[in-house]
């Protein structure tokens, strides 16, 4: 776990501190944080992450368009969850569409989330 590379990408900080915190407990200490997607969109290009999770809702990029940028521009498969308290039907599939990898509705359980980035990683 000691090479995992994690973006979480969110404007909370309360929300991505947290989410740093519970990941390193499981021993994915490897984690950064970007507060809006601008910088996020600026770190995957310098970065070979493992796995990002972003919020949708994200100042200067979305965390859709941050998806579509790793997906078509950088050409990667990287897994992405996205976490938003928007769960209407479109913007569920709207996420689908461009390739999310998995889909978490606000407020997140810290204890699941934690489960699905093992998940995720253990494919890799």
């Amino acid at each position: 776990m000691d090479k995992v590379r994690i973006l979480i990408c969110e404007d909370n900080e309360a929300i991505s501190t947290l989410t740093k915190f519970k990941l390193a407990r499981v021993g994915y200490t490897h984690c950064d944080i970007a507060a809006n997607g601008r910088i996020a969109s600026e770190l995957v290009v310098t970065t070979n992450y493992d796995l990002v999770i972003t919020d949708i809702q994200m100042p200067f990029v979305s965390g859709l368009e941050l998806t579509r940028y790793i997906r078509n521009d950088l050409g990667r498969r990287t897994p992405v969850i996205i976490l938003s308290s928007n769960t209407d039907e479109n913007t569920v599939l709207t996420g689908f569409d461009r390739e999310i990898t998995v889909f978490l509705a606000k407020p997140v359980i810290p204890r699941e989330l934690v489960q699905r980035v093992k998940k995720l990683l253990k494919r890799k």
